[in-house]
């Protein structure tokens, strides 16, 4: 209980933020944390009551309670993927990292644009696609207009000027599966690992006609190691 935050404010979609595709995005995983959260912390209170002898128990905080003694995450606690080898006082630790994150970049002006844990978020497919509609939105392209580019571990200038200029993502906690990242030649090459984590990585989406060289587009499979290894 005392781990936990005591809430997640809902964020309210009124004014011009509501034209924004990644306050949107950030609305919508506020109201999935922040019931989910709501979820924990009762069920908490509830066995809580049951032990002290204040409240008389159910099939339901039966349940709860042989979960957590046993290190099993809740079956109505997994609202989004993890490993499946995941033990409940692992991922307690790793739902308040994903709301402390969520609490900061939804109240953050550039909303996560100078640092997300890709992984740390419900939907990261979705959050991928409203960069996209911002951008686009921001320079007046059609989606089909614009390409991907993924930059990995670029300078502090290099960070902050994308940031500034409203043209990049600074992502955290990305990982690839069967290759790993060259830090000499700065390029990911094939590996014999299962999985390796990626460094640091600015995301741009860029106009397809003005992309001098085309090979530069990262187009790659990445894994994302939705939880905290």
């Amino acid at each position: 209980m005392d781990l936990m935050p005591k809430e997640l404010k809902k964020l309210k979609q009124v004014g011009d933020a509501v034209k924004n595709p990644i306050f949107r995005f950030l609305a919508r995983e506020c109201n999935v944390f922040s019931d989910l959260l709501k979820t924990v912390r009762n069920d908490f209170q509830l066995v809580f009551e049951v032990c002290t002898g204040e409240r008389k128990s159910t099939n339901h905080i039966k349940q709860v309670a042989e979960n957590l003694h046993a290190d099993v995450v809740p079956t109505h606690w997994k609202k989004y993927v993890v490993l499946a080898t995941m033990t409940a006082s692992e991922w307690l630790h790793d739902f308040k990292e994903r709301v402390d994150q969520l609490e900061n970049i939804s109240t953050a002006d550039d909303f996560g644009r100078s640092g997300t844990r890709f992984g740390g978020l419900l939907s990261p497919e979705a959050f991928l696609i409203a960069t996209q509609q911002n951008t686009c939105q921001i320079n007046g392209w059609s989606l089909e207009e614009s390409c991907l580019e993924f930059e990995f571990d670029p300078s502090e200038e290099e960070m902050k000027k994308a940031i500034a200029e409203e043209r990049g993502f600074v992502l955290t906690g990305l990982s690839v599966e069967s290759a790993e990242f060259n830090t000499e030649d700065k390029r990911i090459k094939m590996a014999t690992k299962l999985s390796s984590p990626l460094p640091t990585a600015l995301l741009k989406w860029v106009k397809r006609s003005e992309v001098a060289d085309q090979n530069a587009t990262v187009d790659l499979p990445l894994y994302l190691n939705r939880s905290r290894r």
